[in-house]
């Protein structure tokens, strides 16, 4: 069959040419009364419009817009060599499918035919393999007759190839790609517009046809859900609220809190969280309980001012995070010190401790710290024990022994009970017995460059301290990721009245020299228990029992 150049239909209000072919009713409307399978009820593919290089070259523009969906595809002059075309055209829509089927390396381009006028099943069989192909994300090529035209066609009869690369309305309307659109021919029609599914058929009808896939419709997947929450609290006792994904409801999500500011805002500090925390309230509602978050108010915030607090949901599949309900708040808040000073000696014993210049150290006046009487010094890294067949504990101050009351206190210490070292019941039960050790680091720093942990005293003893007790055995140690040793804004960690060397027990390790919580906008996991010290307990308390 000889192919003249042809031209496009117009749709859509373009050119002052009027809005195009209206969808019929009744019975010349084409129905699929069977649905699409799943697949969602408007989409395109991803084509690159190209206007036909010549005016015999429709069919190979054609293909070309159909690759694109896919490839990078060949040149036009390519796809006219391969599909024979010449001065009159592309002889049938077979040369058309075997080029889409060479260059994408697939077997599943079929052609169906569609008689003048057109038959119900015929329409029917349009439509499925507009969705299927399109689901899939392939596009289609038809040979036109012209006959029926959208308006802004000349008269006449016009054979021609158009792209067909979208549908909507379930199919029932075709998006159609055309070569000679844009001025490529004439510059009354666009280069795309949309045709009824049902006129398109009868554009069709009478030629060598159309090609399109024959594969299953594509069901979508469903669009992702953002997730929800709030944030319900804010101030010196704690920041918390709850956060969960709908496409992961008994899921545990992450949440981030940022603090002076939204996420991005210059100064902004952020905290990563896990809002995976079962609060009673939640189950009914949520379908699940375990949602809630929660951390200390930072110490470093606790200077009377106020701070913008923001919280956020993390999308599970990547997706946006939005800010959560409730969110902004303001924290204000103030701290008071009590009980006794003891120096943090060095960088090195701050860096080993995973002490946090943002959550843990708070700046006091100096007539407060100056009333507070100083103590031993705090121990250069943390040593944690706990008695063979006992499930307590406890970290080794001093020659005392002070209990870790909970997975959320070794938490917010920054503790890793991985490492706890298994010694004797005896001499767990020789050592003195001080104070536990506090819920969260109360740490404090004034105008001087100094760094004081605020704790309760150490016993006084009569005679010899007894010595830590000779290690007996030691489980199986988690060798994570060294901790750094985080600065203070302002305070200098190094010699000339800063640290000052002390008493020390055990060897300080060297982290490093930044706290990622000090840029803008970062993000470090504070405040929640993490996944090792929860198996830890959870595990000395079986064996309790």
């Amino acid at each position: 069959m000889n192919q003249v150049r042809a031209l496009t239909a117009v749709v859509a209000c373009v050119l002052g040419l009027g809005c195009g072919p209206q969808p019929e009713g009744g019975a010349d409307r084409a129905v699929l009364g069977q649905g699409l399978g799943g697949a969602a009820p408007a989409k395109n593919t991803s084509f690159s419009w190209q206007g036909q290089q010549t005016g015999y070259w429709c069919g190979p523009a054609s293909t070309r817009i159909a690759l694109s969906a896919h490839m990078s595809p060949p040149s036009q002059q390519t796809l006219a060599n391969f599909e024979g075309t010449t001065t009159n055209g592309t002889d049938t829509i077979a040369y058309i499918r075997n080029a889409m089927n060479t260059y994408l390396g697939v077997n599943f381009y079929v052609t169906h035919a569609i008689s003048d006028p057109p038959s119900q099943a015929q329409i029917d069989q349009l439509k499925q393999t507009l969705v299927a192909s399109v689901s899939n994300g392939y596009g289609m090529v038809g040979n036109i007759i012209s006959g029926w035209r959208p308006p802004g066609y000349p008269g006449g009869t016009i054979y021609h190839y158009i792209a067909i690369v979208g549908y909507d309305q379930d199919g029932d309307r075709a998006l159609i790609a055309d070569p000679a659109g844009g001025c490529a021919v004439w510059c009354s029609v666009p280069q795309t517009y949309w045709v009824t599914t049902h006129d398109l058929a009868v554009w069709i009808g009478g030629s060598t046809g159309y090609t399109g896939v024959n594969l299953p419709i594509k069901a979508d997947a469903p669009p992702n859900a953002a997730p929800r929450g709030s944030l319900d609290v804010a101030d010196r006792n704690g920041v918390g609220g709850w956060s969960q994904d709908p496409d992961a409801p008994g899921v545990g999500i992450d949440a981030h809190v940022y603090f002076g500011g939204p996420a991005g805002a210059q100064g902004a500090v952020g905290v990563a969280l896990h809002a995976n925390r079962d609060r009673s309230d939640l189950c009914g509602p949520l379908g699940s309980c375990n949602h809630a978050f929660t951390m200390s108010a930072p110490r470093s915030l606790c200077d009377g001012a106020a701070h913008e607090v923001h919280a956020y949901g993390i999308d599970t599949a990547g997706g946006a995070n939005p800010e959560l309900g409730g969110s902004p708040k303001t924290l204000t808040c103030t701290v008071t010190v009590a009980g006794v000073k003891r120096h943090v000696v060095d960088p090195a014993s701050f860096g080993a401790w995973g002490l946090s210049a943002f959550q843990d150290v708070a700046k006091v006046a100096d007539a407060a710290l100056d009333a507070l009487p100083e103590a031993q010094t705090w121990p250069a890294t943390p040593e944690l024990v706990r008695g063979d067949g006992r499930p307590e504990v406890y970290l080794l101050d001093n020659g005392f022994k002070r209990h870790v009351t909970s997975p959320d206190s070794a938490a917010a210490w920054h503790l890793d009970l991985g490492k706890v070292k298994l010694v004797s019941a005896a001499d767990i039960d020789a050592l003195p017995t001080a104070a536990p050790l506090s819920a969260v680091p109360e740490a404090a720093v004034g105008s001087g460059p100094a760094v004081w942990v605020v704790d309760a005293p150490l016993p006084s003893l009569s005679g010899p301290v007894i010595p830590i007790p000779t290690l007996t055995r030691v489980e199986p140690t988690v060798n994570l990721a060294p901790t750094t040793a985080p600065g203070i804004p302002g305070t200098d960690f190094g010699g000339g009245g800063g640290f000052t060397q002390g008493p020390t027990v055990g060897s300080p390790s060297q982290g490093g020299a930044s706290d990622p919580m000090n840029a803008a906008g970062g993000c470090s996991a504070l405040g929640g228990a993490g996944v090792l010290p929860m198996l830890a307990l959870a595990l000395l308390r079986r064996a309790k029992r």
